[in-house]
């Protein structure tokens, strides 16, 4: 599955977009302190997207 998604800083300046990410590439972002949000602007989290990859319990760190 892939998003289209908007990638922020961490003071929340737009720094990029991604018409094809990855549930893997929206991990790495979050990892390494970015923000993502979805096209409606919605926040997106770790748990957000790790549904969409089969992953229950524990943390993934792709980054």
């Amino acid at each position: 599955m892939t998003y289209s998604i908007k990638i922020y800083d961490s003071k929340g300046t737009h720094i990029g977009d991604s018409f094809t990410a990855t549930s893997e590439d929206i991990i790495k972002y979050i990892n390494k302190g970015f923000i993502v949000k979805d096209n409606n602007g919605k926040t997106l989290s770790i748990e957000d997207v790790s549904q969409s990859i089969g992953v229950s319990d524990g943390f993934i760190n792709v980054g």
